[in-house]
């Protein structure tokens, strides 16, 4: 029988070695994770399960993250809120007008598993405050 309490976590990057990981590790911390390539499958994704927690990418193809977040933001309000951006992409100025204006927790790539566990903590005690 599935264990109902696991925490359901969609990762979002188009970069499979970093979904791989990002998969391996949240999964062998016990909780349920989803993988998109991108956000246009994130969308539909999202549509169809409800998740506690989004590990998504900035930069990619189709739909990036940015767009994702308004998409939660418009479609499924206060879901945008339990996202983790991540990004190799820290200098561009796009980026950092765009996270400048948003409370959500942020990992760069490359990223240890270490700093994935932490981020993903962080996020799950915001979301239960």
């Amino acid at each position: 029988m599935e264990n109902e309490n696991k925490r359901r976590i969609l990762a979002i990057d188009d970069e499979p070695i970093i979904s791989r990981v990002s998969l391996r590790v949240l999964k062998a911390d016990g909780f349920e994770v989803d993988v998109a390539g991108n956000g246009l499958v994130a969308k539909e994704m999202a549509g169809k399960v409800e998740y506690d927690l989004y590990l998504c990418d900035i930069r990619m193809p189709g739909m990036n993250g940015m767009e994702f977040y308004e998409y939660l933001r418009q479609v499924h309000p206060g879901c945008e809120t339990r996202m983790i951006f991540v990004s190799g992409d820290t200098m561009n100025n796009e980026v950092r007008a765009f996270l400048g204006n948003k409370s959500n927790l942020f990992l760069v790539k490359p990223f240890t598993p270490d700093e994935l566990r932490t981020v993903i903590k962080k996020a799950l005690k915001q979301k239960d405050k």
